[in-house]
């Protein structure tokens, strides 16, 4: 009987099957060395018969395999179908580990074409389903993933956290792969946010551990990126021989990502030694690797680059299409990373309907009115409450019945939706989860649960989740003193509807104030029983009452410092949009009874930083953010205690002042300029940097020809195609729209150069180029 191959004939009746263990690791070694070769090998095994039912999660297990093999080629895009079927297959069976992989190999996928906000989802939901299943790899990729598209929004911060916490991960599990993976992706964010020396001990560490894993492709990442960090430090001809090892690898791989970038970089250094013609050609092999990547980064960049040399060679025909390709390209992939690092930001300006946030401000301010005794009615309002911030069906918190003998569960408070209510099973629902109640015996963190399926206790389970129709779960256990005294559950009917990140950290909020109710409520039957028992017990009945209301008290500093928050700017301390959204319609008000006196006027300036993208660019985020702070407080401290001082967007700041005079309306916009030009703004490390703004300002009230007043969003549109002129007329000054005495404005939409035609306005302004002429 001939030997079968351990990968073709994996059946368990086959007499080699022990031999499968050995087969994998043989496979994991063979894929780092020869991807091209095992990637085609494992292609045509798995598009053979299907493999027997016994066997699909090692049948998974080979489908990831392939994954990684085509991923350095950049060609994983058509596995996606099959990556999302081996998902589900794993989802179905509780196969938590093979889940997560597979989330992680889908968001990969997924970044490469641009789709940052699903990629960090998937990724988001590996985590979780990872944590279930114990596998630290799958968590590991998943932090990695979504660390480069924090590096990619330009949060560093953020990403050198996630980076971090993968380094930690992956060095626990001594993963060659992993740890090359992790540090080539450190070095990265260094890089971005100005830390070159940092960056390449970083690539130095990912070179040695992928060398010690003989993994060819990283290998030769960390080879260029130490090439091209050369370059970038002055050092040209040191990166000469690294780029050439890595080319030979990329090569070898297949690898057409790689492949652009060291072409690019050689291009460079061609540049810099005035070899014009072999680096156009350079630029051009990089451009057509990167088309085969779908790198669109990397087209970008190379299209720049072009644009300069065809322009410096005389080519303005060659230069202009070069510049128009750059532009589109870096025009596609800012408007995908404003889709995903602004899209849930925008919830916050959304009024018509409270936000989560301010859904749980109320109820922690309502719980205190409610008083200690009344524990019932908190936890409804609580229940209640996380329908909404949670987007649940069901949100029910349960007891653990001290009285009884065998220690039974006793509902505590519930709430559910129109189509739970249908399904009340509160029996099923008290079985569930007193089957709960001994895996959170000793101190445990809420369970996060994508998929009810992924339970680790879906066996027991299955059957009740079925009746009581639960897709998605959180469970949060309630502990006072180290000891379990109950659980809030929330559940889901529907599929498809993984928890956010925001939604696990308010159900752990809406835990936190159930066990409070119940703090609360022991304190006080204490405190009467005390009472009651003797008076020689005083002392500790006031120490029991001090401890309460400093809880009290903590939880009203907490409440206030949550509301405080909601209405500032995290970055520069200043008042936010929304607060101004609270308070200008009574301001506004104010200046339009007192329309006849000149010196009641409200008065909007706009201000904005000059040349603020450059700053980013040639400096990085953080020097940009130190600027950004800097500019706030000298706003501040030029602007009355009346004046609201808020950060309107990016680098543009809005002062609002209040009973202001009309005709010192100028001086103050003179103010703003003026605290730019009075010292240069400190980076740190000796470093300074001159900037410069531009104001334009424009008051309230004015009114137009039918005797209506201008609101204040249209008086702030003035102000802000004031700006507009500034900027397109040398920036570095100030332009202020007052009306004309008994001038009335036209219906319909403003602008600024019609009205100053016309006439009908009065532009001020320092000695600049003349604004637009009447007509």
């Amino acid at each position: 009987m001939p030997r079968p191959h351990p990968l073709r004939d994996p059946h368990p009746s086959c007499p080699d099957a022990d031999a499968l263990p050995a087969a994998s690791r043989w496979l994991r070694r063979s894929e780092f060395r020869h991807p091209r070769l095992i990637g085609a090998l494992l292609g045509r095994l798995l598009e053979q018969d299907p493999t027997p039912p016994a066997l699909t999660r090692r049948r998974i297990e080979l489908e990831h395999a392939r994954f990684r093999c085509v991923e350095v080629m950049g060609a994983a895009g058509p596995l996606l179908p099959r990556l999302l079927d081996c998902h589900g297959q794993a989802r179905e069976r509780g196969w938590n580990a093979e889940s997560a992989r597979m989330l992680c190999a889908v968001g990969r996928i997924r970044y490469g074409q641009g789709e940052y906000r699903e990629a960090a989802q998937h990724w988001a939901s590996a985590i979780d389903i990872a944590r279930l299943g114990a596998c630290v790899d799958a968590e590991v990729e998943a932090r990695i993933g979504l660390g480069q598209v924090y590096d990619a929004l330009g949060d560093g911060k953020t990403a050198a956290r996630l980076h971090g916490d993968a380094s930690v991960l992956a060095e626990t599990l001594g993963d060659d792969y992993l740890i090359s993976k992790v540090a080539i992706n450190q070095g990265f964010n260094l890089r971005v946010i100005g830390a070159p020396e940092a960056a390449r001990e970083q690539f130095e560490r990912a070179l040695a551990a992928a060398r010690r894993g003989r993994i060819r492709h990283y290998v030769g990442e960390s080879l260029w990126q130490l090439a091209d960090l050369g370059l970038q430090l002055g050092h040209p001809d040191a990166a000469l021989a690294p780029l050439a090892e890595a080319r030979h690898l990329a090569e070898t791989a297949g690898n057409g990502w790689l492949l652009s970038g060291i072409y690019r970089t050689w291009a460079e250094i061609l540049a810099r030694q005035g070899k014009t013609d072999q680096a156009a050609a350079a630029y051009h092999q990089a451009l057509r690797q990167a088309e085969a990547a779908g790198a669109r980064r990397q087209l970008a960049d190379c299209h720049e680059a072009l644009a300069r040399l065809t322009e410096r060679a005389g080519d303005l025909a060659g230069a202009l299409h070069h510049t128009r390709a750059a532009k589109r390209l870096q025009t596609e992939l800012v408007h995908q990373l404003h889709v995903a690092g602004n899209l849930e930001a925008l919830r916050q300006y959304d009024l018509s309907e409270r936000p989560p946030l301010e859904q749980l401000l109320a109820v922690s301010q309502a719980l205190p009115q409610l008083g200690g005794d009344n524990k019932a009615a908190g936890l409804q309002l609580l229940c209640q409450a996380g329908l909404g911030v949670l987007r649940a069906d069901r949100v029910s918190v349960w007891e653990w019945n001290d009285d009884d003998a065998d220690g039974g569960v006793a509902l505590g408070a519930q709430a559910a939706s129109p189509a739970a209510a249908l399904q009340p099973l509160e029996d099923d629902m008290r079985r569930y989860v007193d089957t709960l109640r001994p895996q959170f015996a000793e101190r445990s963190e809420l369970r996060v649960l994508h998929d009810i399926r992924t339970h680790p206790d879906f066996a027991r389970l299955g059957a009740l989740a079925e009746r009581l129709q639960i897709r998605a779960a959180l469970e949060v256990p309630l502990y006072q003193q180290e000891r379990l005294v109950g659980m809030l559950v929330a559940t889901r009917q529907r599929d498809g509807q993984p928890w956010s990140r925001d939604e696990v950290l308010f159900a752990a909020h809406l835990g936190a104030q159930a066990s409070q109710l119940e703090a609360h409520r022991r304190t006080r039957q204490i405190h009467r029983a005390l009472l009651e028992a003797n008076e020689t017990l005083e002392l500790r009945v006031a120490q029991r009452t001090a401890e309460l209301e400093r809880s009290n008290q903590a939880l009203s500093q907490a409440n206030e410092a949550l509301r405080e928050t909601s209405l500032t700017d995290p970055l520069t301390g200043l008042r936010n949009r929304r607060y101004l959204l609270q308070h200008i319609e009574s301001d506004a008000a104010l200046a339009l009874r007192n329309e006849a006196s000149r010196e009641d006027c409200l008065i909007f300036y706009l201000v904005d930083i000059d040349h603020f993208k450059s700053i980013n660019d040639n400096h990085g985020h953080e020097a940009g953010d130190q600027v950004l702070a800097q500019v706030a407080q000298r706003i501040r401290a030029c602007s009355r205690r009346s004046s609201h001082v808020v950060r309107w967007g990016g680098e543009e700041f809005l002062v609002v002042a209040r009973r202001a005079s009309m005709e010192h309306a100028s001086l103050q916009a003179q103010r703003f300029c003026e605290a730019f030009h009075r010292q240069p703004f400190l980076l740190g490390q000796d470093r300074a940097l001159t900037v410069t703004c531009s104001v334009g300002y424009a008051l309230l009230p004015m009114r137009r020809a039918d005797r209506e007043h201008l609101a204040w969003n249209e008086v702030l549109e003035l102000a802000d195609q004031a700006l507009y002129w500034v900027k397109q007329n040398g920036r570095d000054g100030w332009l202020g729209v007052l009306p004309r005495p008994d001038a009335a404005l036209p219906a319909g939409p403003l602008s600024l150069q019609t009205l100053h035609g016309a006439g009908l306005v009065e532009l001020r302004r320092p000695a600049m180029p003349d604004p637009p002429p009447r007509s």
